[in-house]
């Protein structure tokens, strides 16, 4: 009952607005409504970063409207944000996916709203998404507050969201970048800014990589943080867990972690630590081993390290970030250590690539590690793989057919083959 409700909501999207819009009206009058963390990562200071990089001044727009957003026009942007001047011919301002503009202009407010007199940055969009964050959403900050350290920054929650729902990693990148929390303005009502500065999107979805200076500006970090990196041999991050909530991760992976962790490589889930100490496993890794997946992403918070990154593939021929992770190190490679792979079907018939499950190649990935110092067919115990990959799978399988964005016959039809042909159907 619940998902045929969700699913009858999600096909009339004007109701969806309505009652996304009612929520914020009704909750967003309540006390604690705006509440935000003290922040997690101490504040530093841009002043104290080498003077004269090349890092071009920002954009500066005078009183420019302000709204908030109301619906989601992409599959992760919204509508809402500034009311751009010359939105088709000024690409600074422009929100890029796959080198393409993916945005669109915000409609002005019947009432305007406030005039913010101080200068403000524009900071992006307050996406509940960890890798879209890193990926996208916040690297316009790094440029902007090298120049105007003490500012504030405007960002756009999701629509039907409030400040108090804001997930805790989002405080804590800001925070990294250089932005203390009382810094950041999330915009819930129409307002003026009276002068906005803009600087680039300097990093998205792309095939190209980031501009030099942008790396320079991320090299700076670990010093003005005091970030003293954990040295490893080797750091393995996993996806364990994504499975049974229906995102893609690879089959049987406890029983790899185990292996790999008897093999002498460190283990790292981003999900249970700090954000700073992931920053510290990154920067003293030498050889940082990846399960593909948005973690990839919190990579691109720091910038170049002398260091090895190898990413076991989790979908086919997949070579996710390799434009943003390549200037970033001295090795990338791409492990094809795949046997199998099953996708969910959307309702429009596409294939769900995000929510596949991997079947992992055992004696490929075997090979693929010694030929990186790391032996792990010693350690392996092909009967607890075998047990924790059918286990996976299962619970792959219930949270798949869960849900109510599916083409549950396409879908089957899909899975079962995949999972007879694996061995675990």
């Amino acid at each position: 009952m619940r998902h045929r409700l969700i699913g009858m909501i999600r096909r009339r999207p004007a109701l969806l607005d309505a009652l996304r819009q009612a929520r914020v009206a009704v909750l967003g009058r309540l006390p604690g409504a705006a509440a935000r963390p003290a922040s997690t990562i101490p504040p530093i200071d841009w002043r104290r970063a080498t003077p004269g990089l090349p890092v071009p001044p920002p954009l500066l727009l005078d009183d420019i409207p302000v709204v908030p957003a109301r619906r989601l026009h992409h599959e992760v942007l919204s509508d809402g944000g500034p009311v751009w001047p010359d939105f088709d011919t000024t690409p600074v301002v422009r929100h890029l996916i796959h080198d393409t503009p993916a945005d669109i202009n915000a409609t002005p407010a019947r009432r305007p709203g406030p005039r913010l007199d101080r200068p403000v940055i524009w900071g992006g969009r307050c996406l509940f998404h960890f890798g879209h964050l890193a990926a996208e959403h916040l690297n316009r900050l790094p440029g902007a507050l090298y120049h105007h350290p003490n500012a504030e920054a405007l960002f756009l929650l999701p629509p039907g969201k409030l400040g108090r729902e804001v997930p805790g990693y989002f405080w804590d990148m800001t925070a990294w970048f250089g932005l203390r929390p009382d810094r950041v303005r999330l915009v819930t009502r129409p307002m003026v800014a009276g002068r906005l500065m803009v600087t680039p999107q300097t990093e998205h979805m792309s095939a190209h990589p980031p501009p030099d200076w942008h790396l320079d500006l991320l090299d700076q970090l670990p010093k003005l943080h005091g970030l003293e990196p954990v040295p490893n041999r080797a750091l393995y991050v996993t996806r364990m867990g994504q499975l049974p909530r229906g995102s893609g991760a690879h089959a049987g992976e406890a029983a790899l972690v185990d292996a790999l962790r008897a093999a002498g490589v460190a283990i790292m889930d981003p999900g249970r630590e700090g954000l700073m100490r992931q920053m510290a496993l990154y920067a003293g890794a030498r050889l940082l081993i990846f399960a593909e997946g948005s973690a990839m992403h919190g990579r691109q918070l720091l910038g170049r390290v002398d260091q090895t990154i190898l990413v076991l593939r989790r979908r086919p021929h997949s070579t996710m970030a390799r434009a943003q992770l390549q200037p970033r190190c001295t090795r990338l490679d791409y492990a094809p250590v795949i046997r199998g792979f099953a996708t969910p079907i959307h309702l429009g018939g596409s294939e769900m690539l995000p929510h596949g499950i991997t079947f992992l190649a055992p004696q490929r990935l075997f090979g693929i590690l010694r030929g990186y110092g790391v032996e792990l067919a010693p350690h392996w115990d092909g009967d607890r793989f075998a047990a924790a990959e059918a286990r996976d799978a299962q619970l792959w399988r219930d949270a798949i057919l869960a849900r109510s964005d599916i083409d549950r016959a396409a879908t089957l039809d899909r899975m079962s083959a995949v999972l007879t042909r694996m061995g675990v159907a």
